[in-house]
């Protein structure tokens, strides 16, 4: 029962930690495409622009990030567990 709470809270944790990057990554992404649009561009353009790349961008890097952020650390766990009952 405890290693289930430990498994709920990890998730929890975890859920967090991946929106907060997702998040983050995504303005910074928007950010760096914004200072590069020419600026004699029409503002519904750039942001047409910009929404287009940056979710090409996400959808590149929602994997590797779940893979990191999900899988890493129960692996690192599963393998502590079997370490230390060895």
């Amino acid at each position: 029962m405890a290693f289930l709470r430990l498994m709920l809270l990890m998730l929890a944790v975890q859920s967090v930690v991946f929106v907060s990057i997702m998040l983050y990554l995504r303005a910074a992404q928007r950010e760096r495409l914004s200072a590069d649009w020419p600026h004699q561009a029409t503002e519904r353009e750039r942001d047409a622009f910009v929404e287009r790349r940056v979710s090409a961008y996400m959808s590149r890097v929602k994997r590797p990030l779940a893979l990191a952020v999900y899988g890493l650390p129960i692996v690192l766990l599963a393998i502590y567990i079997y370490v230390s009952n060895s």
